[in-house]
């Protein structure tokens, strides 16, 4: 680990969110150079998101088959043996049997579904973590509490869930002698809730989809920057638990802070100070948003006229002028418009074709029907329908022909008609709407960032891409056990290794030599929306 945490930032330029407002951060022990470790770190406590239950191994989140169940609460799932039995000597044994009287508890006291549910086991989880916390992890101390900026209904919310979960579920909270009293152990949960409730993290997979939520207070430390010099990203590997990296983006030199983005960069401007003062408390004023001048000129790409007049299809927080009245142009976005709810409309109707075929699945793994692929089916369906779906391609077209080539608007309708194209298995469309979506990308993320490191190729058609050779195709090899569209070893990219996201077997390369920074291989699983 080459990283020093201290309780304020040092008083060198660089990066910060709010200069000695910042409170805790991050610094480099030592030089540190684009694609460096900063540090790595398992989680206090992390939990499987409910979406992914029965698609993700329980304790160590890797995608595929799950082929072992627990046979008692039937609601836990694994992707073998080893971790079926390292999730119970954690967590499971104690959850098992609780988790199903906390959910009809949390339902009385009107905290239904998934997410109170996974908050409290969250909690219960750190609360116990906490008392056998390690070093290379951080503690629950470790995280600033927000309970001071919570509103009246928030803090009703918290202490509700917490009461709940230590007169439901006492067992749970169970982390010493002597706090066996329930307003005691509803506090302990309170305290959790208080902590982690901003300063928890989704862990993402390859294609940074968020598959669980999990506290890790070392990741905590870092302060916001809309110019980052470093990336989180997450180690899932099979029978191990999850590991938080922080990946070096620019040159850092020692002593100097490291930052991380906690929105979106591809967002303007105003909606990145707008979501961080609504989600995480604070008025941004880091280095990205003092410089005005760069800002506003990335801000006017994404959201004016094709002509540069002015904003155009953007909402009404939006700081720059509007465009002058065009009677055309809006009846033609008013009109794509339309055709994304219709296409919406349709989407919904498959996602719930999909979410039978799941559980259809799921009875499969009940009685050993391991080689037949769930979505087989389904993917016929949604093949089928966006064979026959010209939506996304007319949206593009009504965009691209009224607002700028880089407006927001228009990226997003790319991603939308790449993600049909995928789909529909149209590789010329897939390739021509991802051009468009890497161009995007070059000119609104940073330079050192995974996303930025994409550049399409031609010498073949894999779906993959590589950051460390630069190598961006295409190709429709498709799994034997799975219903992905799987990547071949692309002919100018020598450092490969075979795996396949969704069911571990070997039709699928993802770039993990030593010498990149990024592992980014563009899988599709037609059932789900591919996200970059």
């Amino acid at each position: 680990m080459f990283v020093d945490f201290a309780s304020q930032p040092p008083a060198l330029p660089g990066p910060c969110s709010s200069g000695a407002a910042c409170g805790r951060c991050a610094l480099a022990s030592r030089d540190l150079a684009p694609g460096d470790v900063a540090f790595k770190a398992p989680p206090l406590a992390a939990m499987l998101q409910e979406q992914c239950v029965g698609r993700h191994c329980d304790f160590c989140f890797v995608a595929g088959l799950s082929r072992s169940r627990c046979s008692r609460c039937k609601a836990s799932f694994y992707c073998g043996r080893a971790c079926q039995e390292a999730d119970w000597k954690d967590h499971h044994k104690l959850e098992c049997g609780a988790r199903a009287v906390l959910e009809e508890a949390l339902a009385a006291a009107g905290l239904p579904g998934p997410d109170a549910l996974q908050d409290a086991l969250l909690a219960g989880r750190c609360v116990r973590a906490a008392a056998a916390t390690t070093a290379r992890s951080g503690s629950l101390a470790d995280l600033e509490s927000r309970e001071g900026r919570l509103t009246e209904e928030e803090r009703s919310q918290l202490w509700c869930l917490a009461k709940t979960l230590a007169a439901a579920a006492p067992q749970l909270l169970a982390v010493q002698k002597g706090c066996d009293a329930e307003p005691e152990k509803a506090a302990l949960a309170f305290g959790a809730l208080c902590c982690f409730r901003n300063n928890n993290f989704a862990v993402t997979d390859d294609l940074f989809i968020a598959v669980a939520a999990g506290c890790f207070p070392r990741g905590a430390a870092l302060n916001h920057s809309c110019k980052p010099n470093c990336l989180l990203a997450y180690e899932l590997e099979p029978g191990q638990p999850p590991q938080q990296v922080l990946r070096v983006l620019q040159p850092v030199a020692a002593g100097h802070e490291l930052t991380h983005s906690y929105v979106d960069l591809a967002l303007p401007s105003w909606q990145r100070r707008e979501q961080l003062r609504e989600v995480y408390g604070f008025d941004c004023s880091c280095a990205g948003c003092a410089d005005l001048g760069s800002h506003l000129a990335v801000d006017t790409m994404l959201c004016s006229d094709i002509q540069g007049t002015g904003a155009a299809a953007v909402d009404a927080g939006c700081p720059i002028p509007p465009s002058p009245p065009c009677p055309e142009r809006d009846s033609a976005l008013a009109a794509a418009d339309a055709l994304l709810h219709r296409a919406a409309a349709e989407e919904d109707a498959i996602a719930e074709l999909a979410m039978l075929e799941q559980v259809q699945g799921l009875l499969f793994s009940c009685v050993g029907q391991f080689e037949t692929s769930p979505f087989s089916s389904v993917s016929v369906v949604i093949c089928a329908v966006y064979n026959r779906k010209i939506v996304h391609p007319e949206v593009c077209k009504h965009r691209e022909k009224w607002l700028h080539p880089r407006h927001m608007e228009v990226a997003s309708a790319h991603a939308s008609a790449h993600t049909a194209a995928m789909a529909a298995l149209n590789w010329e469309a897939s390739e021509r709407h991802c051009e468009k979506l890497v161009e995007q990308y070059l000119a609104v993320y940073p330079a050192w960032h995974p996303i930025s490191g994409l550049s399409p190729g031609k010498a073949c058609c894999c779906c993959c891409c590589c950051c460390c050779c630069s190598c961006f195709c295409f190709s429709s090899v498709f799994c034997s056990s799975c219903s992905c569209c799987c990547c071949c070893c692309c002919c100018r990219c020598s450092c490969s290794c075979c795996c396949c996201c969704c069911c571990r077997c070997c039709c699928c390369c993802c770039c993990c030599c030593g010498c990149c920074y990024c592992c980014c291989c563009f899988v599709v699983v037609v059932v789900k929306h591919a996200k970059y």
